[in-house]
């Protein structure tokens, strides 16, 4: 749908989580990847994970569609973005 102009699409937590999962960091930075490799960042990612495991090609085609992905939309009506996290106002 958004191939075809459809639909347009936001980057969503998950995708997010799962791109700084697998992204290593900057050398250096003393991070080998952008999200710590930790027991609640696997069970959230898990699931993704194994469907992935064995299948290289599909994986780097989706890493590749979710970095084309846009973090926020803009329009005259409206602005859309991924939560970024949760704030007490």
């Amino acid at each position: 749908m958004v191939d075809a102009g459809y639909a347009q699409i936001v980057m969503g937590n998950h995708e997010f989580n799962y791109l700084s999962y697998t992204t290593p960091g900057r050398p250096g930075s003393g991070m080998p990847y952008l999200r710590e490799h930790n027991r609640r960042h696997l069970r959230i990612l898990n699931e993704t994970l194994e469907q992935f495991a064995n299948h290289p090609e599909d994986k780097r085609d989706f890493l590749n569609w979710i970095q084309d992905m846009p973090l926020f939309l803009e329009q005259d009506q409206f602005r859309w973005c991924m939560p970024a996290g949760r704030r007490n106002i």
